[in-house]
């Protein structure tokens, strides 16, 4: 492309997966971290999608921003960090499974060079590294987020290099917010899994275990019979559920139900106690207490016209609706 590194992605979605899903497919002391929302599941889809000509992740206003604010960053760092960032004009390609890093820049520095962090630490660099350009509309909460070190993991792995600069210039103050992580092994080593896994699911069009009741309604299908499966008694010999899954639906159903009981008293007891609370200030609108500061301030709200909401037309899709509820014996 002429000119820069305009929204390059060089990894095929439905073919290959890029650094950037890795925050969503591999699993951190056994659960997934849901970058953004989207879950291996998810991934999956937008492969699945692909690989049928549809793209089910558009780029947003300020994802297209990001990437069209790239060259001039790019540009920047260099001049505040006195070091020079080149823009690859290929993806490369891990040699341990399917994954291709596109890359924002390729630091490939022969002396050693200092960047201070966001913690104030300053790191000593030198040899190739990588750098992964952010530009988000505030500061970072958490610079070193998980999703971007795997995402920078699999960058250095692919190419080979032994560090990374995780570089945000938040559009609020344009300040840098600098984080450096190094190669770990053992990261490393949960990508390759993550990604072989992921392969295996694609191959014999499989999902992952639903993380929430959400994906379960919509991944796994039902029998779509009107007659309930009678394990009152016990399990039939042809029951698709045996004695110990039905054990188990027994002591999950408590406790549902014991939830479902729970929330409605929290509920009950928070209104009684706003509305009490209500009656007793009257109309004070601030009190502050030990430990406890109470607002019931006045708002105006301006007349508004009538209006006919349009709502959008949705594709027909399956899924599920859960409930549960205690019954009598009598």
């Amino acid at each position: 492309m002429d000119g820069g590194n305009l929204m390059v992605k060089f990894s095929v979605t439905g073919v290959e997966i890029g650094a950037s899903d890795l925050g969503a497919i591999v699993e951190v002391d056994g659960e997934f971290l849901f970058p953004f929302g989207n879950g291996p599941n998810d991934i999956l889809q937008r492969h699945r999608a692909a690989l049928d000509g549809v793209d089910t992740f558009p780029a947003s206003r300020v994802m297209e921003g990001g990437n069209r604010f790239e060259d001039a960053i790019r540009l920047w760092f260099e001049d505040d960090f006195n070091v020079a960032v080149t823009p690859p004009q290929r993806g490369y390609r891990n040699k341990n499974c399917n994954l291709v890093a596109s890359l924002d820049g390729l630091i490939e520095e022969k002396e050693p060079f200092t960047i201070t962090d966001h913690q104030g630490i300053t790191h000593t660099l030198e040899g190739e590294g990588v750098v992964d350009f952010k530009c988000p509309t505030y500061k970072p909460e958490e610079p070193e987020a998980l999703q971007y070190i795997f995402q920078v993991q699999g960058q250095m792995d692919c190419v080979g290099a032994d560090w990374a600069i995780i570089a945000y210039l938040p559009r609020v103050n344009l300040e840098w917010v600098i984080a450096v992580t190094r190669r770990h092994r053992g990261m490393i080593k949960a990508i390759y899994e993550a990604v072989d896994t992921f392969w295996l699911h694609m191959k014999n069009d499989t999902d992952y275990p639903p993380a929430t009741t959400t994906e379960a309604n919509r991944l796994i299908g039902g029998n779509r019979r009107p007659e309930a499966l009678d394990l009152v008694e016990g399990c039939p010999d042809d029951s698709p559920i045996d004695k110990n899954g039905r054990d188990e639906l027994m002591n999950l159903a408590e406790s549902y139900l014991a939830g479902v009981k729970t929330k409605k008293a929290g509920e009950n007891l928070k209104e009684e106690s706003q509305l009490a609370i209500q009656q007793i200030m009257n109309g004070v609108e601030k009190v502050d207490l030990p430990g406890v500061k109470i607002k019931w301030t006045t708002t105006e709200h301006k007349a508004k016209e009538e209006t006919t909401k349009i709502v959008p037309a949705k594709p027909a899709y399956t899924g599920r609706r859960f409930s549960a509820k205690e019954v009598s014996d009598v």
